[in-house]
């Protein structure tokens, strides 16, 4: 990561889109903390303050001419604030300027982001607008910028949830995905699995076609890792352990049709992905069984949470009690 002394523009541009998007690792907003402390910026720092096109390029002659050195900054809520206010100021204005100089005088063509969401049981397929194709699982969002036809790089964000992609090729201009938990997958053309819900304990990418790069770069540890057609990969989000497996393609990609289905996953993960499904909170009770042990089950679309249970009782000797709204989960 470069120094705030010396950034690069690229990798400048790159952060603050992810902090935009929440998806900054610990040390990358301490980076851009220190960064942005650093600059003595000609604009109000009030949210509600509007930005025009002239305080933008104003915005932009700042940049060009701080001082990047590294100063103590006595306003720590700098990038509390510019949770509202970077899209006017750093991230505006860089790309502003980027989209401004590109369409020609008097022609800027403002940054837009649009936003897919689902709820519980709901799977969605749509087209990005390079032509990329993407289905989001239940209880997933994502958020795509509208420009990225005509963006260098096709940038894309999966801040919570579980999403397939079949990529279109492009060897001209990388699809990258940035997770909420520092996991970059950056690929030419390809499809896969991606998934990473916030109370998983794992992310994961399960490969389809293809061969894709995947970057983890959490808590000032960067690693890098090349998987093709058949692989699968998880990274524990405390430990950053990297763990490869072979996925069940069939099982991975069986919610794209609205089955339910549980692929290695732990009692935990289970109980989360019944949560999310149903809308209806799990809990896990300890019991006799080994909290590490994986699970592997498939349920028809339209399943009940009380007919899911009860073969999970029968096939794995899982037990379950429901309580009001909750429902206990344990294995014996």
């Amino acid at each position: 990561m470069p120094t705030p002394s010396d950034p690069s523009a690229d990798h400048l541009q790159e952060l603050l889109e992810k902090y935009e998007q929440g998806a900054c690792s610990p040390a990358e907003k301490k980076w851009l903390e220190d960064w942005y402390g650093s600059l003595d910026l000609p604009v109000a720092r009030d949210p509600s303050t509007p930005t025009d096109e002239a305080s933008l390029v104003q915005i932009w002659q700042g940049l060009q001419a701080a001082t990047l050195t590294p100063k103590k900054i006595g306003w720590r809520s700098g990038l509390r604030i510019a949770a509202a206010v970077i899209p006017f100021i750093l991230l505006g204005s860089l790309l502003f300027y980027k989209y401004r100089m590109a369409a020609g005088p008097g022609k800027h063509d403002p940054l837009r982001f649009n936003q897919i969401a689902t709820t519980a049981r709901q799977v969605k397929k749509f087209i990005l607008p390079d032509g990329s194709a993407v289905w989001l699982n239940a209880a997933s969002s994502l958020r795509f910028s509208e420009d990225m036809q005509s963006d260098s790089v096709r940038r894309v964000f999966l801040p919570e949830g579980e999403a397939f992609f079949d990529v279109r090729q492009d060897a001209a201009r990388p699809f990258v995905i940035q997770t909420a938990g520092g996991l970059r997958v950056r690929v030419l053309g390809t499809s896969f699995d991606l998934r990473s819900y916030a109370n998983d304990m794992r992310v994961s990418v399960a490969m389809a076609t293809g061969k894709v790069q995947v970057l983890i770069d959490s808590a000032g540890v960067s690693r890098e890792q090349v998987l093709s057609a058949g692989q699968g990969l998880s990274v524990d989000k405390s430990t950053l352990r990297i763990v490869a497996y072979t996925p069940n393609l069939h099982a991975t990609g069986g919610w794209r049709s609205g089955q339910l289905e549980f692929d290695n996953a732990t009692l935990a993960e289970m109980a989360h992905g019944l949560e999310r499904w149903y809308n209806r909170p799990v809990l896990v009770r300890s019991g006799r069984g080994n909290a590490a042990d994986r699970y592997n089950a498939r349920f028809d679309k339209g399943a009940s949470l009380k007919e899911v249970l009860r073969l999970l009782s029968i096939t794995n000797g899982l037990q379950y009690k429901f309580a009001g709204d909750s429902v206990w989960i344990s294995n014996k």
